[in-house]
């Protein structure tokens, strides 16, 4: 469905990311816990939230049903471990959020309502990851049919159970971000300063005094006329006991297990790529295929030869188009890699733009921006000055005070949009590009020597511990903290 395809593309607008967590933090609960067995109930807790206990059954399976959700919405088969750090953390924090301002929201009253959550999508005034989603692919623009059309199937059964899963996460985020500005409001609103504290806080400030002193430097001050007794130490001291308080500590021991992939890891992996390699080769849409199968998503660009890593730099260069290379490995990972073909390519353009951005993420912001820059294109095209109307109408600060001018960039500098139309025209031509962060206006001021260049596609499968593998690491660890559990 083309509505869950925009979806996994805008992952990231509603992903908390912070710090995750890790084996040691369940080895080191066992160590510290002097006496007691490890195989009691609070041996398996992964922590403590405002008094409530978080199973390591719990935890995980949270973690595990987030991590599906992230393998859908980047259409890949495993993360890398950077990215189960980043579910691991956004679990705790969402464990966190209800355990603490859960029972905060609930004592005082409030609450989302299913109308609010309804607005949210297919109100007057959507969130903005909806706006991006349910998009009218003639108009370009939010469209809220789409949204009330994709509701009715997900209520009716009709998606997926898969696209239901989806849904239901990104709906429970919304909830969650709109209980939180429910939250935040209340407290921004109940802190204000007072009438009487801005006429006292003015009277301070505006206060003057004139005053007059002498001193005398210590170094002037001869030691032998200072006489310090031991009454004199003790009132010291007594005066400043808190200065001489030292924090408990101890001395901690631990042993770390690293979580590394098995030998049937590897031979899992290395027999998905064998299998795969058939299809890959015979792909009509092999950009789609990697997209779909791969764990790095597909680089939609041209490569110098000097930037791909060997063995693909010889291959590329010295292939016929269509032609699969591979599996080899590298980068702890089985890849393939096909050639879609070569040809002559700028090495790099200099450009110039004016970025006009709406003023607000509505339809008719969105308008009035694109008219603006579709009237600044035509003229510009009549010969107006484009350095004085950079100056004037640009909203790129760091590019506006010179006429627009962003120097020469290779390809794949600038976001995907930008590059791919900067690198498609010819020199002097002027044109409006969308992106994520408006409309440019862009002109190609010069175009560099074309070299020979590469488009490939690659088809990657990492090593990385399973599931089993995980389970027995974690069961090596549990079974040593026992034994040595003194």
């Amino acid at each position: 469905m083309a509505t869950l395809e925009k979806i996994r593309n805008r992952i990231g607008v509603l992903a908390a990311i912070l710090i995750g967590f890790s084996l040691l933090a369940f080895i080191l609960g066992d160590l510290l816990t002097s006496g007691q067995s490890i195989f009691r109930q609070s041996q398996m807790n992964v922590g403590v939230i405002n008094g409530n206990s978080i199973r390591y059954e719990e935890y995980n399976a949270l973690v595990e049903e987030m991590s599906n959700i992230y393998k859908a919405n980047m259409n890949t088969q495993a993360l890398d471990e950077t990215m189960m750090e980043n579910v691991r953390e956004q679990v705790w924090q969402q464990l966190l959020q209800e355990n603490i301002l859960g029972p905060e929201n609930k004592k005082l009253g409030i609450a989302v309502s299913s109308e609010e959550l309804y607005n949210m999508v297919a109100g007057p005034n959507p969130h903005p990851f909806v706006r991006q989603i349910f998009v009218n692919p003639q108009t370009r623009q939010f469209d809220p049919s789409f949204a009330i059309q994709f509701l009715k199937a997900f209520n009716a059964g009709e998606l997926s159970e898969e696209q239901a899963a989806q849904w239901k996460f990104y709906e429970n985020e919304l909830y969650r971000e709109k209980l939180a500005e429910k939250y935040n409001t209340l407290v921004a609103k109940g802190m204000y300063v007072t009438s009487l504290q801005t006429r006292e806080g003015y009277k301070e400030m505006s206060r003057l005094a004139n005053v007059r002193f002498i001193g005398k430097r210590y170094s002037e001050v001869s030691d032998s006329l200072i006489k310090v007794t031991d009454k004199d130490l003790r009132a010291y001291y007594n005066d400043h006991k808190t200065g001489f308080q030292q924090d408990a500590s101890f001395d901690l021991e631990y042993v770390s297990f690293d979580i590394v992939p098995s030998e049937a890891d590897f031979a899992a992996a290395q027999k998905w790529i064998n299998d795969i390699r058939e299809d890959f080769s015979a792909a009509d849409d092999p950009a789609g295929f990697v997209n779909a199968n791969s764990d790095e998503s597909y680089v939609d660009r041209y490569f110098k030869k000097e930037e791909l890593t060997p063995p693909i730099d010889s291959f590329a260069f010295a292939a016929k188009p269509g032609t699969t290379f591979g599996p080899f490995f590298t980068d702890n990972s089985f890849r393939l890699v096909r050639l879609i073909e070569t040809g002559l390519v700028p090495d790099s353009v200099r450009a110039r733009h004016i970025l006009v951005q709406p003023a607000a993420q509505t339809t008719e912001a969105m308008n009035r921006a694109k008219k603006l820059a579709d009237s600044l294109e035509q003229v510009i095209r009549k010969g107006a000055d484009f350095t004085a109307l950079a100056m004037r109408f640009s909203a790129d600060e760091g590019s506006k005070t010179k006429g627009g001018d962003l120097g020469w960039f290779t390809e794949g500098r600038m976001i995907k949009p930008f590059s791919d139309a900067a690198f498609s025209m010819q020199k002097n031509e002027v044109k409006v590009v969308e992106t994520q962060y408006g409309y440019h206006v862009l002109q190609v001021t010069d175009v560099g020597p074309k070299v020979k260049k590469a488009k490939i596609a690659q088809l990657v499968r990492r090593v990385e511990a399973s599931k089993e593998t995980y389970e027995r690491i974690y069961e090596q660890a549990n079974r040593f903290a026992f034994t040595n559990n003194t």
